[in-house]
């Protein structure tokens, strides 16, 4: 199975492409707000690389958020437009699943965040079992402080992971460190598309022919205010 997967939740942005579970190709990028011009270029880029034509394309994974608000619809709008064309299932992940997915062996719970501004940061937790059976929790939206009190161990510390790393304060690592086992903090890519492919492939997200049906996954409802009357 032909396996293109797409994730604009933030402002890095991935593409990768797969088949039958191994990993082709790849492309992440820094696309700040620009995903909407820059995403199809790119997978045509991708596609070139790895001289892959569009009819070959079996299936096509997403990343659905919690995210940038735009950005995440860019990413679920093209896989939709994708699929219907082509006439294949669309596999949605979670954007903190797919930030979790490369620590899911380590043996730690994993807590996967990224931000969601306004000093706040959206988390889930997710633990793989003996069985290979994903335990996970429903995502919160919290201030930092409540990140630990929620998440946070003296023992059996959790992993935490996610690009929302970046833009903790120097003082709320060192407060991390007590509570967490520690991933790179540094400002940069932290999900990678391909991570899609193995979630599907390992049976942690499902292939769904309804895409119609598919929706994004939002930090915080959005705001939409009332028209002024002249």
């Amino acid at each position: 199975m032909m396996n293109l997967s797409i994730d604009t939740s933030t402002r890095y942005a991935t593409v990768a492409l797969g088949d039958d579970g191994k990993v082709i190709s790849e492309l992440s990028w820094y696309s700040d707000q620009n995903h909407t011009v820059e995403l199809v270029p790119n997978i045509e880029l991708l596609l070139r690389r790895s001289e892959i034509e569009y009819s070959a394309i079996s299936a096509i994974g997403v990343a659905i958020g919690p995210g940038n608000f735009s950005a995440v619809r860019v990413a679920l709008s093209v896989a939709k437009g994708l699929a219907i064309a082509l006439g294949v299932p669309v596999a949605p992940a979670s954007t903190l699943l797919i930030e979790a997915y490369p620590y899911l062996s380590s043996g730690f719970p994993v807590v996967a965040m990224i931000g969601a501004g306004r000093g706040q940061v959206v988390a889930a937790s997710y633990q793989k079992v003996s069985d290979g059976t994903l335990i996970e929790t429903p995502k919160q939206l919290l201030a930092f402080e409540d990140l630990i009190s929620v998440y946070g161990a003296d023992n059996n510390k959790p992993l935490l992971c996610g690009e929302g790393m970046g833009s903790m304060t120097h003082d709320e690592l060192e407060s991390a460190r007590k509570s967490f086992v520690m991933t790179a903090s540094e400002m940069g890519p932290s999900r990678h598309a391909s991570s899609i492919i193995h979630l599907l492939t390992q049976g942690h997200i499902g292939l769904s022919e309804d895409v119609a049906t598919i929706e994004p996954i939002y930090a915080r409802s959005a705001t939409i205010t009332a028209p002024k009357v002249a």
